[in-house]
């Protein structure tokens, strides 16, 4: 079992490390695998599955671009608060200094890619604004124990 595991893991790109025992039990043995999160997901040794609640469906192209869009650390971070009420900050540099504002409302994480995060502030599209994501710093705003996302303008 361990020899044929092996040569599975042989064909997965990138490459995943995991943990291998044996474990017995009533005189039967089973290969239990522990495979640690991966920040360099997704790995693939065929076609892509994605986990939908209790199953595993092939992955649509959308769900591939977000999974590889997702080895972006700061992408994969806001893309876990997709959906989410954050706090936003307008951070804004003056000759006199910088100078913050806050978002009213209840905003969210409406997406995310390697390029642009767009958050939204009410239920119609149009309330929606898009972001470079080199204009974008995350962190906690612990006050309100929030995901907080900081636009440089």
């Amino acid at each position: 079992m361990q020899r044929s595991l092996n040569q599975k893991l042989n064909n997965v790109q990138p490459t995943i490390t995991c943990v291998q025992r044996i474990i017995s039990e009533n005189g039967r043995q089973a290969l239990a695998v522990i495979v640690p999160y991966s920040t360099k997901r997704p790995h693939f040794s065929g076609p892509a599955y994605i986990r939908r609640g209790s199953e595993s469906l092939v992955a649509l192209p959308e769900d591939l671009a977000v999974l590889t869009q997702s080895q972006n650390t700061k992408v994969a971070r806001i893309l876990a608060h997709k959906g989410e009420q954050v706090y936003v900050v307008n951070s804004q540099r003056t000759p006199h200094g910088a100078s913050e504002s806050y978002w009213t409302g209840a905003p969210y994480i409406e997406d995310c890619n390697q390029d642009f995060v767009t958050i939204g502030n009410g239920p119609n599209p149009s309330d929606c604004q898009t972001f470079p994501l080199t204009q974008i710093d995350i962190g906690i705003h612990y006050q309100s124990n929030r995901f907080q996302i900081t636009i440089h303008r």
